[in-house]
């Protein structure tokens, strides 16, 4: 089982006409241990900056 989230925002204007973007990429994927009797989750978190977007 695999999930890939993708929150895109923008909090505020760093200067007069240029925005600063967040992009967060949260891939969480489940996973179970050799045993089988429990279930683990291993999250990567990526962000990426972007400028002037839209």
């Amino acid at each position: 089982m695999s999930a890939l989230y993708v929150i895109n925002f923008c909090p505020e204007k760093i200067q007069q006409h240029e925005c600063l973007c967040t992009c967060s990429f949260f891939h969480i994927r489940s996973d179970r241990d050799s045993d089988g009797t429990k279930i683990i989750f291993r999250i990567s978190i990526v962000l990426i900056t972007l400028h002037n977007c839209d």
